[in-house]
């Protein structure tokens, strides 16, 4: 078994020149996870009729059950999808949302689902109302008092969408108890899990919502375009993937509605299996856990200390175990977007140009966003990082302060 920081980086097929400290973007592949897939690649181009015609049901089938054993969960309620976004607009738009019904969502969730809500609303007249998350956020029991506040004002709430890890900032949200909250009042449960397998363990037939769906890319190891959607017993006759399957039957078993939606590339759901093979076989979560929750607070700290700045305000028990923001100097090029205070769908932006400029200059990738008009470093932590790449992040940083003060 390998040794976690530089000698695991070998097993991944990422470039040599680069450092990644921003894992949770896009994920990393494992090179036997991507030589996986090759082989799959190869033998669908060698005989394409013979595999599309025939090899997709078995295929699916072998896969399918990994990672419902993986995710603790039936394989009759579970299907591929690319992706967490293609999840959440297959049961948005299934649902026959009707005028005057509401969809709940926060001031944080991630901006593709929060646009999928709002252009279900232009369609069908659904409102879209926002739970505003506190600044600072100081406990689970706040959050959560947040969601109820809003779940009794408004009545026409049919479906509210929960997150359970939230991308920027990075927060673990108290899934059991906002679900328990949103089942008090009657209403349905979307979860957006995209962060979610790999990263926390997760029984998805405990759970206790009606739809989950989660990325396998991100925390899981399996390439890009490999995602699932969790779908409750009395739901798989009403959700319906985007695309219409060539296989739809209509005769009730939730698979077949999504297995084979044209001539498309659909190995990455085919990899998930060994993906989750080689999660094993470098030990699994606790081992995974156990290396980089300290390495992620260490980084953070190390931050904070060489930057002079501080860790976004948060209490312990929602902190994530691989993510963590934290202030970005002030910088003259590089400013927070300025967002207005009754502004709650567009809180939250990327910083597109040091994302792009650290990259070019330093070789660096990492995330820069504005969150609550003030701008951070969000760093992520995986197996093959190490203390060094912080320190690496923290020298570019400093190289800019210092040329920001030359400039002025």
């Amino acid at each position: 078994m390998a040794e976690f920081g530089k000698e695991m980086r070998k097993q991944f097929i990422l470039d040599d020149k680069t450092t990644f400290v921003n894992h949770s973007a896009c994920g990393a592949l494992p090179l036997v996870v991507f030589d996986h897939r090759n082989r799959l690649i190869r033998e669908m181009e060698q005989v394409p009729d013979v595999w599309f015609r025939h090899k997709p049901e078995a295929i699916w089938s072998e896969n399918i059950k990994a990672v419902a054993e993986f995710l603790g969960s039936k394989t009759s309620n579970l299907v591929f999808v690319p992706n967490t976004t293609t999840g959440i607009n297959a049961v948005v738009r299934s649902l026959n949302l009707e005028p005057g019904d509401a969809i709940l969502v926060t001031s944080w969730t991630y901006f593709t689902m929060k646009d999928t809500c709002h252009q279900v609303s232009k369609q069908h007249g659904v409102e879209v109302v926002y739970v505003d998350v506190p600044f600072p956020l100081r406990s689970n029991e706040q959050l959560i008092d947040a969601y109820e506040q809003m779940l009794s004002k408004h009545d026409n709430i049919r479906l509210v969408l929960l997150d359970l890890i939230t991308s920027v900032p990075p927060v673990l949200f108290p899934l059991k108890e906002l679900i328990a909250v949103s089942r008090k009042y009657e209403k349905l449960i979307l979860v957006d899990g995209a962060h979610g397998p790999g990263h926390v363990p997760l029984n998805l037939e405990e759970l206790g919502a009606d739809f989950f769906t989660g990325n396998l890319y991100k925390w899981a190891f399996a390439p890009r375009g490999c995602a699932v959607l969790w779908i409750a017993e009395r739901f798989h006759e009403k959700i319906f993937p985007p695309v219409t399957a060539y296989a739809f039957y209509g005769d009730g078993e939730l698979w077949k509605n999504y297995l084979y939606q044209g001539h498309g590339d659909f190995t990455p759901f085919y990899t998930a299996a060994r993906a989750i093979d080689f999660y094993r076989d470098i030990g699994g979560y606790e081992r995974i856990l156990s290396y980089c929750q300290p390495l992620v607070s260490e980084a953070a700290n190390l931050l904070v200390r060489k930057l002079g700045t501080w860790h976004y305000p948060l209490p312990k028990e929602m902190q994530t175990s691989f993510m963590r923001l934290v202030a970005l100097p002030k910088l003259s090029k590089y400013p927070p977007v300025i967002v207005p205070p009754n502004e709650v769908r567009r809180k939250i932006h990327n910083m597109l140009e040091i994302n792009y400029d650290v990259w070019k200059r330093f070789g660096i990738l990492c995330a820069f966003v504005s969150v609550e008009n003030e701008a951070w470093i969000r760093i992520c932590v995986s197996i093959y990082n190490e203390l060094d790449d912080y320190e690496k992040l923290a020298d570019a940083i400093l190289t800019l302060v210092e040329e920001d003060k030359l400039q002025k």
